[in-house]
């Protein structure tokens, strides 16, 4: 190895002797700069004595354009140089200047004159160009000249050219289009944007109806609460000012009235826009909320139904049959109408293919309330890919072979396990899907009868009943602590008795459910003092009074 040392240090030093002399001459023949310098031109008329830049310029043509113009005097020397001018541009969200290349020629030699179109660097932002400054520069970036115009110039607003330029085309549908998918979005960016595109339209085309709906939706969505909902009332009443027999309008307003409590004014303007048998399907959504509110049950479901039996519509509008799906699912599920919540899980799973989410909760639903693993193996083999169904599908996989194997006898009973741990491990998580229903709970006692431990905790430190607990979920709740879960078994990081999670929450029914369990919240004790006592130093008398009937008032 050490003989062929003197042979391959040889060799490299030859190379770069080599390189070094044979360099220039690839430089001449290769090398180019951005604009080589146009040899074959002669320059008319004799050579400036030095190199300059003058009579930069910055003027606005009669046609709205921005024109920015120079002189550049060149000798010839040094050889192959550049002129190019620059933009100073800030912006709102970014006002630390930034030069930006508008113009750049190869220089000739002599006097030359030049001008270029100055624009906007990105209509999507309200930039302002403070200033432009043109250089005359080598192709190794030495500056030769350079002269600065300080001259301003604010570009318009990309909103306002954008609504103008509909306006002119005739197409305000396609902005109220745009803002109605930025507010269903639910994005904060989105509902601040569609905010300004809509108060644009008004400013520019105030006959807009439909622009003050939108932005009533906006001051809902951006402010939840009592102000909002008086904002929205407000923008509403200006639709109906232009347009008083506007149902959009009407029917966004009965959804105002009902969330402020005026139940008999909503149902009034559901019913008068109802007349007129509109596409709007936030009509029958809406009625069957407000219904819902003041308990009338039945009459609920049926303006639900009326929401769903229409065909999709495929734009906004099936946001309303979405929400009357889940609302009505409700409903049935509060009633134990298995039987209808299967036909319409599934019917919202074939009419919407798409949304992956939906078909696995109609796989859910057949495997835990049915038993019938199979069935919903089958529906999850169909479900294209979407963003929401990645965790949900990986643990309604897993249910899908817990239930196969708890139903199953060997020698298929240890495969089935071994694939179901595969798809989800056995925790807290799947411990309480598995409590939803009472098919799911047979599964844990198998479970638990090979080992498994129904008080383990997850990553958060929290098991199967905080889990039910934390999610108000009484039914649930009551099926892990049929099955053995320690109700004051200490949870989170906290290491707070699981019986606390409902008084935290004040959940009624979870704090007299953990009662029934045998819980004593007098004698229960976390950091030293008990929930009742805890009510009674902060004066909650309604709250002492469920968790120890026996204390004196406060």
């Amino acid at each position: 190895m050490s003989s062929k040392r003197p042979a391959i240090l040889m060799a490299i030093l030859l190379l770069l002797i080599g390189a070094y002399f044979t360099w220039p001459t690839i430089q001449n023949h290769y090398y180019r700069p951005t604009f080589a310098h146009p040899a074959a031109e002669v320059p008319t008329g004799p050579l400036p004595k030095t190199n300059g830049i003058s009579n930069l310029a910055l003027k606005q043509e009669a046609d709205g354009r921005w024109m920015v113009s120079f002189d550049h005097a060149y000798t010839g020397e040094p050889k192959y140089a550049s002129v190019r001018i620059f933009q100073v541009i800030t912006s709102p969200t970014n006002p630390k200047p930034i030069d930006l290349v508008v113009y750049t020629q190869a220089a000739k030699p002599g006097t030359h004159h030049h001008s270029a179109v100055l624009r906007n660097p990105n209509p999507r932002e309200m930039y302002a160009t403070e200033k432009v400054f043109a250089e005359l520069f080598t192709h190794q970036q030495q500056q030769i000249a350079k002269v600065t115009l300080n001259q301003r110039i604010q570009w318009p607003d990309p909103v306002k050219t954008e609504v103008a330029q509909a306006l002119a085309a005739g197409k305000v549908d396609d902005v109220l289009q745009k803002a109605v998918s930025m507010i269903d979005s639910n994005e904060d960016h989105e509902l601040q944007q569609a905010r300004k595109l809509l108060q644009t339209l008004v400013d520019l085309s105030p006959g807009t109806d439909a622009a003050y709906v939108e932005l009533a939706r906006v001051a809902m969505k951006t402010s939840w609460n009592a102000g909002g909902l008086r904002d929205a009332e407000t923008l509403i009443g200006s639709a109906l000012q232009i347009r008083p027999d506007s149902v959009n309008a009407k029917v966004l307003l009965g959804y105002v009235y009902a969330h402020q409590g005026r139940h008999k004014p909503a149902e009034a303007l559901f019913a008068e826009a109802a007349a007129t048998n509109p596409p709007n399907l936030w009509l029958w959504a809406n009625w069957g909320q407000v219904l819902a509110m003041q308990g009338k049950t039945d009459a609920a479901i049926e303006k639900y139904r009326e929401a769903v039996k229409r065909p999709p519509t495929q734009d906004t509008y099936d946001r309303a049959r979405w929400d009357a799906y889940t609302n009505l699912l409700a409903l049935l599920q509060q009633r134990t109408d298995l039987a209808g919540a299967e036909a319409l899980l599934k019917q919202r799973a074939t009419e919407y293919p798409a949304k992956g989410c939906f078909a696995i909760d109609y796989a859910h639903f057949i495997v835990l309330q049915r038993g019938q693993a199979a069935e919903a193996q089958a529906v999850l083999r169909d479900i294209p890919i979407t963003p929401c169904d990645e965790y949900r599908k990986r643990l309604v996989e897993g249910l899908v072979r817990y239930v196969a194997w708890a139903g199953s006898a060997e020698p298929e009973r240890a495969e089935l396990l071994r694939q179901a741990r595969a798809f989800h491990p056995v925790n807290p998580a799947l411990f309480y899907a598995l409590a939803s229903s009472d098919k799911g709970a047979a599964v844990i006692k198998q479970l638990v009868a090979t080992g498994e431990k129904l008080g383990m905790q997850d990553g958060e430190q929290l098991d199967s009943l905080a889990h039910a607990l934390s999610r108000g979920d009484v039914a649930g709740a009551r099926r892990l602590l049929r099955l053995g879960a320690n109700p004051v078994a200490e949870v989170g990081p906290q290491k707070m008795p699981a019986a606390l999670i409902p008084v935290v929450r004040r959940d009624i029914e979870g704090i007299r459910l953990m009662q029934r369990a045998g819980v004593d919240y007098a004698k229960l004790r976390y950091e030293g003092t008990t929930a009742p006592d805890h009510a009674r130093k902060t004066g909650d008398t309604k709250l002492l009074q469920l968790l120890d009937p026996k204390s004196d008032k406060v």
